[in-house]
Parts: structure tokens; sequence; C-alpha cells
């Protein structure tokens, strides 16, 4: 049996897949008539991994099917309808194989038999919850990537499956490795569907924003996904001198970087440099005493992010 028409087959790396060969359940459950001796799951080298069951038929028995118990609790029968159950020839051992993507959590595989007219006569259920529960990862995150939108940062993001997740914080760092969370969208529990997300950053720090997601299941467990850099150039608007002309104090206002200290030096009109000051990167008001300087003309200039920045003041005296 294969349930390519019932789930996308995706490539999917899945640590259930790497084992070759997996037993569940090697205790026979007897069920008027049927017992299942042994369920287990084994890879095949390829997106498919396969479940095969072992069972005996010591009762009239004409045929059987299987019902799939998923991590979202839904349910699949296999084969899909009555016309294509499997059909059974007598007494004896019997060995089914359903093959399924690697990427399906399944928790439960249920042995259903049925006499001649059709009607249930028993289920023997092989519960593959706990091992195979460990075997899947929480996320299969298939995209992830990060584009500048004016002065905004689009975040997108695609996942193909989902096991107990519970949300993604969104993390951003200055320096690609100090990261903090900036905020966190929420995850769609255990799911076989793609689901696609996307956050924006409102208010990136100048030059190199580093970003990374790290997802975050119900158990508190958690992974990251690979880092996304963008860089934000800032505008000489963004430097203000509040009072241009000046008498004792001149008022400066920065924006945020992440450069851990912003040269600043004070020329006077022939290019000379009259003061120079390192504000760290954390101060964004700034007042320079220019009492000792003469009335006149004069430029400041800021380094920030390798780049040269500068700003005519005047300063009068009262």
């Amino acid at each position: 049996m294969n349930l390519k028409n019932f789930f996308p087959c995706k490539k999917i790396s899945l640590l259930a897949c790497l084992l070759s060969f997996f037993i569940f359940d090697i205790t026979a459950q007897n069920c008027n008539g049927v017992s299942v001796i042994e369920t287990f799951i084994q890879d095949d080298n390829s997106p498919n991994c396969s479940i095969s069951t072992t069972f005996k038929v010591n009762g009239a028995i004409s045929e059987v099917d299987f019902t799939l118990t998923l991590g979202d609790n839904s349910t699949i029968s296999v084969p899909a309808s009555s016309p294509n159950r499997i059909t059974i020839s007598g007494q004896g051992t019997y060995t089914e194989i359903i093959e399924i993507p690697c990427n399906i959590y399944i928790t439960s595989v249920m042995l259903n038999a049925y006499k001649n007219n059709g009607d249930p006569t028993a289920f023997c259920t092989s519960n593959l919850v706990t091992d195979l529960d460990l075997a899947f990862l929480p996320v299969e995150l298939s995209h992830f990537d990060s584009h500048l939108d004016r002065d905004n940062v689009t975040l997108k993001w695609t996942t193909e499956t989902e096991k107990n997740n519970d949300y993604f914080a969104i993390e951003r760092s200055k320096n690609g490795e100090d990261f903090y969370e900036i905020g966190h969208v929420n995850g769609h529990g255990t799911s076989i569907e793609k689901h696609q997300y996307s956050f924006v950053d409102p208010k990136p720090i100048l030059g190199i924003n580093y970003y990374r997601l790290k997802q975050i299941d119900f158990n508190g467990n958690y992974s990251f996904s690979h880092i996304e850099a963008v860089r934000i150039k800032m505008d000489s608007k963004e430097i203000e001198i509040v009072n241009t002309v000046a008498t004792q104090e001149l008022m400066i206002v920065l924006p945020e970087t992440h450069k851990d200290f912003i040269p600043i030096v004070i020329f006077d009109m022939f290019g000379r440099p009259l003061l120079k000051k390192a504000i760290t990167s954390d101060t964004r008001e700034i007042a320079l005493d220019i009492s000792l300087f003469t009335a006149g003309n004069y430029f400041i200039s800021f380094e920030i992010n390798g780049e040269i920045y500068s700003k005519s003041w005047a300063k009068i005296l009262m």
C-alpha cells in the first residue's frame, strides 16, 4: 500500500528515517480471531518510511484495513474504502507494509478486522506513541529569508510539517553572536500541512542586523534556524543638531546604532580639529561644552558604521 495519494511526499530528513530498523510492539494482542504480533518502522533510503505490521488470523476473518492516528489526533484509513480492503485468504500469519512519507507523525496504528458480512469484528491497536514521538523532529523549516522594506525588515519563513510547535521567537543581534528576542509568532502545534509565517521589525538598528528564529515546542525544547543578515544605512537627517545656534552647550540627538563608540570631531571653518570625543552607542542625547569656543561657524562630524556625516552650527556670544 502506498500513502502518496493521502499525504504530500516531501524530501524531509527525519531522525526516524535514520533508523534502519525499529520495533515498537512485539507483544501479541489477541482480538476476536486476530492477534498483532509486531509493528515496526523502517527506512528504505528514500523520502518514504515503511510501517510493517505482522498479525495472525485464527478466526473467520475475510478482510482487514488500518487506521492511522496522526499527531493532531486526526485519523485516516488505509486502504481508504471497503472495496480496497486487504483480502484475507484463511487462517495464518500475514505481514502488510504501509508506505508513508518520513515527515508524517504517526502516534498509533490500528488493525481493523472484518467478517464476511463486512462488519468489524476486532480492533487491534499497536501503539507507537513513545518511541516514534522521540524520533520525529519538532519542526521542518523549508524556507527562511529577510528583506529590507523601506525602513522595516520583513522576515518570512515556511514550515512543511510541525510537531508540538508552541511558537517562534524572533531574535536579533548586532554582532552575529549575542542575540536577544524582539518578538514572537505562535506556531500551529502539530500539523502535516505547509504553513507560512512573517514578522516585521519596525526598528532595525544601523549597520548589519542579524536575525534568527528560535523554535520552541510545548515541552520547552528548542532549536535555531540559520542566520539572516540585513544592512541598514543611515540618512544624515537622522542626526539632529537641536540648537544649530548655540551659546554654552551644543545639543545633539543620535540614532540607534550597533557600534561600541561613535567618534565625534568639531572643526573650525579652516578644517582644524578643535574637539574630539568618543560617544558610547547607547548614548542617544549628547550635550557638548562649547563655552570656551569663540563666536563663529563650525562643523561637527560623526563616524557611524564606517561612514562620515557632517553638520554645521554656529557659536554666538551672549
